[in-house]
């Protein structure tokens, strides 16, 4: 890894961050390298991540330096405690995720869903979130109905999140997709304190991120 190339994009996410008055992760399931989450760390405001096992690391990393948020289709029950440990933040996959674990932690931690917004623009499904009969998160119309249901469903959620991009160039889409979330979950967010917007996006468009400024 080059070290130089490394830095200078941190520069960049620095950039966009003051551009966009956001909070940046990076996720750590891209690459987990305890030399390069230490030079990665103080420039960011945490990590992501997709395990206990990569929340542990987070942890161990950042200290009491920053936050770690963790959204997984696959977490366990007897894990639970052990994951509100290590993480300030986690997104459950799913509504039926949530009840069954959410009770656990939901007094430890900040708890959200992950939304499926249904908009892609990834050709390849293999690495669409948001292709046909997907598992990954909670589409809007499901979250209505159960919400519909039963009012009390939310209680204890404060934020969500969401993730449907794979090496895309152009903001302009993560736009298109906040915009269809705001619109179809206006009547839920004056109750949440946070949104994660996912990832996915490469840093090597600086025209638009001073645009953002």
């Amino acid at each position: 890894y080059d070290e130089r190339a490394i830095l200078g994009t941190l520069d960049l996410l620095s950039e966009l961050r003051k551009a966009a008055a956001c909070q940046i992760l990076y996720s750590v399931k891209a690459v987990s390298i305890a030399g390069l989450l230490e030079t990665i760390a103080p420039h960011v405001d945490g990590f992501s991540t997709s395990s206990l096992f990569e929340s542990r690391l987070a942890r161990e990393t950042l200290g009491d330096r920053g936050s770690v948020h963790m959204v997984s289709p696959g977490i366990r029950p007897d894990e639970m405690i052990q994951i509100a440990e290590q993480c300030d933040y986690l997104s459950f996959n799913s509504l039926p995720q949530w009840e069954r674990n959410g009770p656990a932690v939901r007094d430890r931690m900040h708890c959200g869903i992950r939304v499926n917004p249904g908009l892609s623009f990834i050709e390849d499904d293999r690495y669409n979130p948001c292709r046909p009969w997907s598992k990954l998160g909670t589409s809007l119309e499901v979250l209505h109905d159960r919400h519909k249901q039963s009012p009390a469903l939310l209680q204890g959620i404060s934020g969500f999140h969401f993730h449907n991009n794979c090496e895309s160039r152009d903001f302009a889409e993560l736009d298109w997709t906040v915009t269809k979330i705001c619109d179809a979950l206006g009547d839920y967010l004056p109750e949440m304190s946070w949104i994660n917007l996912g990832g996915g996006y490469f840093l090597e468009n600086e025209a638009q991120i001073k645009e953002l400024a």
